[in-house]
Order: structure tokens, then sequence, then C-alpha cells
């Protein structure tokens, strides 16, 4: 949460540690979805998007909004299969 920047905007955290929060930020596809937000609801000022031009920013938002339930949901099948095959799934 903290380097996504949910709470405070991204130049905050990069007068702490520029590399650091730029580098792992830009991994995480929640920093752009919070950037996107953050930028449309304060009407795009200057300097507003700060990771990422929306162009850029609304397709990754849409990628992992898609992406991930289905990732999600593969990664439980799988982990189930494995239960009932060891056996242990009524232990939960």
């Amino acid at each position: 949460m903290i380097f996504s920047a949910q709470f405070f905007p991204f130049a905050a955290l990069r007068s702490i540690s520029p590399a650091i929060v730029d580098y792992v930020s830009v991994w995480l596809p929640v920093s752009y979805c919070v950037d996107a937000f953050r930028s449309l609801l304060v009407g795009l000022p200057a300097g507003y998007p700060e990771l990422a031009p929306l162009s850029v920013e609304i397709p990754i938002v849409v990628v992992f909004g898609v992406v991930s339930p289905i990732v999600g949901y593969l990664i439980y099948k799988r982990a189930e299969r494995s239960a009932r095959r060891k056996g242990n799934l009524g232990e939960y």
C-alpha cells in the first residue's frame, strides 16, 4: 500500500527515496490504478498523472482487472485439486 501511494502522491514518496520508490511502484499494477483515479479525480492538473500518461495507465488497469481474477481462479483450482488428491480438504 505504501509503494502504490494510496494515501499521498508519488512526489511525497520520492522525497524519501526516489530510486526505490520508482523501481517498486512501476511494477505494481495497483499504483497505476491509484494514479489514474487520483489524476481523473483532481481534473488532470499539470504533473498528473505521475507514473505514465493515461493512455498507458488505463490499459494496464483494464488488463490487471481482467487477468487477476482469472489467475486467482486458476491458482485456487490448483490448490483445491492438490488438497483433494492428498485427502486433506476436509481439514479446512
